[in-house]
């Protein structure tokens, strides 16, 4: 039944990545056929040297696909079902990687066919004045039964001596959500001085997205933990298959919940223009913060994450979200390591207990009829 369950499972997330597939394949137009992403061009661009650009983005835009598809078909014949939804987070992850990084290499193509001088995108910014804090985007009673789950769990794997690795990296990992969604709320929201409204409008919605996935995988990590609290104490099968189809249900819903929203910001997206100042990803930096030869950067004052160094791209050592997120990382790779060998450990003392227990029960019959004798 968990087979079932995880074809079912992979085959609703291929449903929902075919429906935004479109809006990636059709990205370079976002904002028009005046621009190519955030780049203004010439008009006939897509007539011309545009259009081979543009094949070019959905060529590479398609081979993780075709990666995947082959990983499918040799799972799908060795009956490993219970391997998909590895294999659907690594499609998802792949997928979006290639295609920021291939939108990067066509980018960087197209860069000789920018038009500079009739460029109308506005130069001028404004930054949103409004404070915005984490309680402001936090739902009282999601927190308050998030919090209760954790605890609810943690105590009862405790008195069923069962395996607190799994619980405590999931705890883990929700600190991890909960500091992304802290950094998502402190993102300054530039928009041009010219209809900077609806500007604003659509870093807001954005934001507000992504602050809705954070939630969701905190919800689902939740479910997960009160999962492995339950089936503790009731291990049927039914039960089982009744928590996972109630867990598929919420994610049906939450899913398509997102794909709405995701298709209101893209509308509102084809509404404005990219600014200038988007072009400049990378800060200014100070010369003298280099070390290692222009490698690293140390800058307690500079928010990038990356500047421009005198070779390449340098890491800003010196920002303190960038050395929190390392050592976030570090102790989850620690903690991690930790709950894999606590689990083999803990299956290798099941084993043993089960190779001992059918000796006991042979051996029992045995010293009765020696006793008789």
């Amino acid at each position: 039944m968990n087979e079932k369950f995880a074809l079912l499972t992979y085959l609703f997330a291929v449903g929902v990545r075919a429906g935004s597939f479109r809006r990636r394949w059709n990205l370079p137009l976002v904002h028009g056929p005046d621009y190519f992403y955030h780049m203004h061009v010439a008009k006939g661009f897509y007539e011309g040297a545009g259009r081979g650009l543009l094949h070019r983005y959905r060529a590479l835009l398609l081979w993780p696909y075709a990666a995947e598809a082959a990983v499918l078909v040799m799972l799908v014949l060795r009956d490993n079902y219970n391997s998909l939804p590895t294999l659907c987070l690594v499609g998802i992850l792949s997928a979006v990687l290639n295609q920021r990084l291939s939108l990067a290499l066509v980018m960087r193509s197209a860069k000789k066919f920018e038009d500079k001088e009739v460029d109308p995108a506005p130069a001028a910014v404004t930054f949103s004045l409004n404070p915005r804090r984490l309680s402001d985007y936090t739902h009282p009673v999601f927190e308050i039964v998030l919090g209760n789950i954790a605890t609810i769990t943690l105590i009862v794997l405790a008195q069923m001596r069962a395996a607190m690795g799994p619980p405590l990296v999931m705890l883990y990992l929700q600190i991890g959500l909960l500091m992304l969604k802290k950094a998502i709320v402190d993102w300054r929201s530039a928009a041009p001085l010219e209809n900077s409204e609806i500007y604003l409008e659509v870093r807001e919605r954005r934001r507000k997205l992504l602050l809705f996935c954070c939630d969701f995988y905190r919800g689902a990590i939740g479910f997960l933990m009160i999962k492995q609290a339950v089936l503790q104490i009731i291990s049927f099968e039914s039960v089982r298959w009744a928590l996972q189809s109630f867990y598929l249900a919420v994610s049906i819903a939450c899913v398509w919940f997102a794909i709405v929203k995701t298709n209101e910001l893209y509308a509102l997206y084809r509404k404005t223009k990219p600014t200038l100042s988007r072009k400049r990803r990378l800060a200014i930096p100070d010369p003298d913060g280099f070390v290692a030869g222009g490698f690293l950067y140390f800058d307690s004052d500079n928010p990038a994450f990356f500047v421009q160094g005198p070779r390449s791209v340098a890491i800003n050592a010196g920002n303190h979200r960038l050395l929190l997120a390392a050592t976030y990382l570090l102790g989850l790779l620690l903690l991690s390591t930790w709950a894999n060998k606590a689990n083999a450990a803990t299956a290798s003392n099941q084993d043993m207990r089960q190779v001992s227990t059918p000796a006991l029960e042979w051996s029992s019959p045995l010293r009765a009829e020696s006793g008789k004798k």
